[in-house]
């Protein structure tokens, strides 16, 4: 039952750079997470096309940062993401702690389901594959300058086809008061990309309770993999973007 990865679209897009409309000034720019090197390269393709990165700093730093600049405009915060489970609630907790008064840009190495919706839900208004073409980063960072979102082609899809009304595997769903109010929990970590060794952290169970609730939430759900218990939650009001 592991995560769903996204595959990278193989055409080359081409992407406007700018806005010509727009006259108003743009909000600070700021690169969060990620390798040194790989901020540093970011922010010289940035500023190759036009685009100024006030600051970079490493995941750890940014709370800190948004309370000292919380009098100041609200900035735009690429923040940098990796697949490890162990990384994936950090890299929420501060998406959540910029999303407050900022927008935020999800730049990901291994795309997932789990991640793509527990980042949207902590406030993301971007999502790009770290594999993406530079033009769609670029333009993506420039749509969220200009207050605008952005999704890349194939999680935009993804996105649309579960909210579309898909079924489970015997055509229909089980409405969400099936679920025990503990089923409820655990789907909505489920969502998020927790595992079942963190669940039960959270919970304060143990990992082979949180099995055995997941198996039952399977089985009233009739759904057979985290796919479409993911599909299932978004539709039925168990968990929202």
């Amino acid at each position: 039952m592991g995560k769903t990865s996204i595959p990278v679209p193989e055409h080359r897009a081409t992407f406007p750079l700018t806005d010509p409309a727009r006259t108003v000034p743009l909000p600070p720019l700021y690169l969060v997470g990620g390798k040194r090197i790989v901020r540093e390269a970011l922010q010289r393709l940035l500023e190759a096309h036009g685009i100024r990165v006030r600051g970079a700093m490493a995941s750890d730093a940014l709370p800190q940062h948004v309370g000292q600049h919380s009098d100041g405009p609200p900035g735009v915060y690429v923040c940098m993401l990796n697949g490890q489970a162990n990384h994936l609630q950090d890299g929420l907790e501060t998406i959540q702690a910029a999303a407050e008064r900022a927008s935020v840009v999800v730049l990901s190495d291994t795309p997932s389901r789990a991640q793509i919706y527990a980042t949207l839900r902590s406030g993301a208004k971007g999502y790009v594959h770290l594999d993406a073409e530079p033009e769609e980063f670029i333009h993506a960072t420039r749509m969220a300058l200009e207050g605008r979102t952005y999704l890349a082609a194939d999680i935009a899809a993804l996105v649309v086809n579960d909210l579309s009304g898909s079924q489970g595997s015997d055509g229909r769903y089980a409405p969400a008061d099936q679920l025990s109010p503990r089923e409820k929990q655990v789907v909505e970590l489920l969502c998020e990309g927790c595992s079942s060794k963190e669940i039960g952290k959270r919970l304060h169970i143990s990992a082979k309770t949180v099995e055995n609730h997941r198996y039952n939430i399977y089985r009233k759900c009739g759904v057979e993999s985290i796919a479409g218990l993911m599909r299932h939650a978004l539709q039925s009001g168990l968990v929202s973007l």
